[in-house]
């Protein structure tokens, strides 16, 4: 928008003048220099029509033993954010277990537009959760089950935590829940997050950025930790 209107204020003013006997140049220039200060100051520097990637990689252990890694993607575009997490666990209970898992969301202006969880076992399908907001009301979708209605504005979820310190904020939308879930400060930069099932994770964060995860489990403990 910016480069149309400087073309279509060189072509009104200046070019068809530019080349008239008596006529500064530099006068006719330095009004376009003026407007075009002018709209960046009301449209937003060109620059952030960019989009922008940030990527970080955390390792998961278990018992000390790295048992797999986990990719986070946000992409930033003027009022867009993507963010993706894929993960991949392998562990052994009675049996080798393959956990793969990929989540995804967008946001628009601080409000979640849609997002999706998709996690195999050993190459079998466990979970397919979707939310979506179709004409500003929510529709959440758990594998191939009918479309339910869901109240509430979200701008917070369960991977915005890995991005953003939820400073101030209470609760937490859970895309593989589909619900708010409570979370509470219990210490500097930590947060626990109850989790409906019983169990519980702690979010550590350095510099608004999650640093660690220590995911409590009736059955085990997980470390998810920041590469350096």
């Amino acid at each position: 928008m910016i480069i149309a209107s400087l073309i279509w204020l060189f072509n009104r003013y200046v070019a068809s003048r530019i080349e008239t006997p008596g006529i500064d140049a530099n006068a006719l220039i330095k009004p376009i220099k003026k407007v075009f200060i002018l709209l960046v100051l009301l449209q937003g520097s060109p620059l952030q029509s960019f989009a922008t990637e940030e990527l970080y990689t955390y390792t998961v252990s278990r018992n000390g033993n790295n048992i797999g890694q986990m990719k986070l993607s946000r992409k930033i575009s003027g009022e867009d954010v993507h963010l993706t997490i894929k993960s991949e666990v392998k562990t052994r209970f009675i049996m080798n277990i393959n956990v793969n898992t990929i989540d995804q969301a967008q946001f628009n202006d601080g409000t979640l537009l849609y997002s999706t969880v998709l996690r195999t076992v050993n190459g079998n399908e466990k979970d397919a959760k979707k939310t979506r907001l179709i004409n500003n009301k929510y529709e959440i979708q758990s594998g191939s089950g009918s479309v339910k209605p869901f109240k509430g504005h979200i701008t917070y979820n369960m991977m915005m935590l890995y991005f953003k310190e939820p400073v101030g904020i209470t609760q937490v939308y859970s895309d593989s829940f589909q619900q708010f879930i409570s979370i509470n400060r219990i210490g500097e930069h930590i947060y626990r997050l109850n989790l409906p099932d019983g169990n519980y994770n702690d979010y550590h964060f350095q510099k608004g950025i999650c640093s660690k995860v220590s995911v409590h489990h009736s059955l085990y403990e997980i470390t998810i930790k920041l590469v350096k």
